[in-house]
Formats: C-alpha cells, structure tokens, sequence
C-alpha cells in the first residue's frame, strides 16, 4: 500500500486533481499518470474508473482510505474519493506503484 506520505508529498508538491468527473476525463485522455480511488467510491463509479485505466494503461490504485479520510490527507476541507497525480513533483509515489505492481506480478508466476 502507498504511504500517506508519498500521496501527502505528490499532492503538495506536484500536480494533482480532485474528484470523480474531472480525473475520469483526464483519464480518458491519458492526461494522468496514476489514478488513486477510495474505498468507498461506489461500484458503478469503480468499475468505470478501472475499465478506462486499463484502456489508458494508466495506474489505477485502489487505497484503503474513505473519501472523508483522502480528502484529510489532501489537505482538502472536503472529502474526494479520487485523486490524479498528473506530476507527482518530489514525491516517488510512481516508483512505489511501479514496484508494486512488479511485486505482485512476479507472485503470481
């Protein structure tokens, strides 16, 4: 799982977005690096969100943060159940995912 400090540092230091409609079109545009999702965005929303991901071969992390607790971590004064990390600026959020992601598919071998 990501650190709440790498999302803390990407989101202060890089170039974010926040909310479901705005970073499913950035998605869908391949206008994002890597995409974090709620626990609890509703099913429909998930299964949209990850569909798109994989057609833009685009990260997709689901985090085990409510939206409440994402938008806490975001320093926003609203919850948001998604998040685009279009530059993750000095954070190494992107290697963390990229590693693992290998992880996970050397154990399935």
């Amino acid at each position: 799982m990501l650190s709440s400090d790498s999302i803390r540092l990407a989101v202060r230091t890089g170039s974010t977005r926040f909310g479901y409609d705005e970073n499913f079109k950035l998605l869908s545009r391949g206008r994002v690096k890597l995409v974090l999702v709620s626990k609890n965005l509703d099913q429909k929303r998930m299964a949209r969100m990850v569909e798109m991901a994989k057609l833009s071969e685009i990260p997709l992390v689901k985090l085990d943060y409510t939206a409440v607790e994402l938008g806490s971590l975001c320093d926003l004064r609203h919850p948001t159940s998604v998040v685009g990390i279009r530059d993750p600026g000095t954070s190494n959020i992107l290697q963390l995912v990229g590693n693992e992601q290998q992880n996970k598919d050397a154990s399935h071998e």
